[in-house]
């Protein structure tokens, strides 16, 4: 985990305040400048660098998730520095239902969270081996699942869209986005920039959505370390239309006091 992220009078993007005049002409000359922009050659340079970059991590492959790292041996030691956000609903931890502000007991101790699907509530498991075995389950039942469960004749006539998690740094589907197919993550969010300007990923993601894909984990700590926080898809029912996929949305990371936390990130 890094500091939280600094406040939008800060730290901005500049190309998004210009267009949307969020911000004074003196207000982004003075940004350009502490960033060593003082000529139009330099922020076009700046520009085709960062757009460079930007391009290389879209291009970039991440790391395939690989399901033997979900089991934790006896010395697995649990990070104890963790101090947990208030949800605005309420967790089942060991079969006790505890309201959302009770969330601080468990300071101090990695927790391991699901949301319900009518996000009305979450589950947290304290045992990370615990934990570990339920993803190991579900990875195997995503290899053996299809897209769908329509009969293949029938599936044949439609496109599916490829399997994604798509993350956005704003509530609503908002802000920039970074993406990664089933089977993949990002290892390390500090290594991926929000936008042209290079800021890092790390602690910016505030919303998601699962498209044909079954699970997806955010992680406290890079490496796919810490606490983590699961979200499951499931397939709608459409007897009369076309064949469904496993969908879910999750428009706020708020409610699981979750917002601007994750610093690595898996889905499969």
């Amino acid at each position: 985990m890094s500091s939280p992220r600094q406040g939008k009078n800060i730290d901005f993007d500049i190309i998004s305040a210009i267009a949307t005049r969020d911000a004074a002409v003196e207000d982004i000359v003075r940004e350009l400048r502490n960033r060593g922009v003082k000529s139009l050659e330099d922020l076009l340079d700046m520009m085709r660098q960062a757009v460079a970059r930007r391009d290389d991590s879209a291009k970039a492959t991440p790391d395939p998730v690989d399901f033997k790292k979900f089991s934790v041996g006896a010395d697995y030691k649990p990070r104890r520095d963790i101090f947990y956000n208030v949800p605005e609903i309420p967790v089942l931890v060991d079969g006790v239902m505890f309201d959302p502000k009770d969330i601080k007991r468990f300071d101090g101790q990695e927790l391991h969270f699901i949301a319900a699907r009518d996000r009305q509530s979450m589950i947290a498991i304290a045992d990370r081996a615990v934990m570990g075995k339920w993803w190991e389950m579900t990875y195997v039942t995503s290899l053996t699942s299809s897209a769908s469960s329509a009969p293949r004749a029938l599936a044949s006539h439609f496109s599916f869209p490829e399997p994604a998690v798509i993350y956005y740094e704003d509530d609503q589907f908002g802000g920039s986005i970074i993406s990664h197919g089933k089977n993949r993550g990002f290892y390390d969010l500090t290594q991926h920039k929000t936008s042209i300007f290079g800021h890092s990923w790390n602690d910016r993601i505030s919303s998601l959505q699962l498209v044909n894909l079954t699970i997806c984990v955010l992680h406290w700590d890079i490496h796919w370390q810490g606490a983590t926080m699961t979200f499951q898809a499931s397939t709608p029912s459409s007897p009369e239309g076309p064949p469904s996929y496993p969908v879910d949305w999750e428009p706020s990371l708020r409610p699981y006091g979750w917002n601007d936390q994750a610093s690595s990130v898996e889905g499969w």
